[in-house]
């Protein structure tokens, strides 16, 4: 039972906590798996890679992965419509060892 008052920074799992609230649910990785891929892709490039993801939902996990500071979304303003591109940013980058320790621990399960 946590005791009231305690600091969540005072968990030794902490990091990996935060990790997990970064880079959870369904879409996350698989966004960052197509940047790190293919390096920069239009919203449209990423929405048809992914055919099972909502318009909203790919909003929302590209909002959440640039506020989480590991994407950059760079609007060219054009003739309508708008153009905007996503790309990882370094700290973006880094996720890519972890991201195939992922693949590589996944792959031993059915799905």
């Amino acid at each position: 039972m946590p005791r009231i008052g305690r600091k969540v920074d005072t968990c030794p799992y902490n990091a990996a906590t935060q990790t997990l609230k970064i880079l959870g649910g369904r879409w996350k990785v698989v966004v960052i798996q197509l940047l790190l891929t293919h390096k920069t892709l239009r919203y449209s490039e990423i929405r048809d890679r992914i055919p099972d993801i909502t318009e909203k939902m790919l909003s929302t996990v590209l909002a959440d992965l640039t506020a989480d500071g590991l994407i950059d979304r760079d609007e060219r303003k054009s003739k309508e419509p708008k153009v905007v591109f996503y790309a990882l940013t370094d700290l973006g980058q880094k996720t890519d060892i972890l991201i195939a320790e992922m693949v590589h621990f996944g792959s031993h399960f059915n799905v």
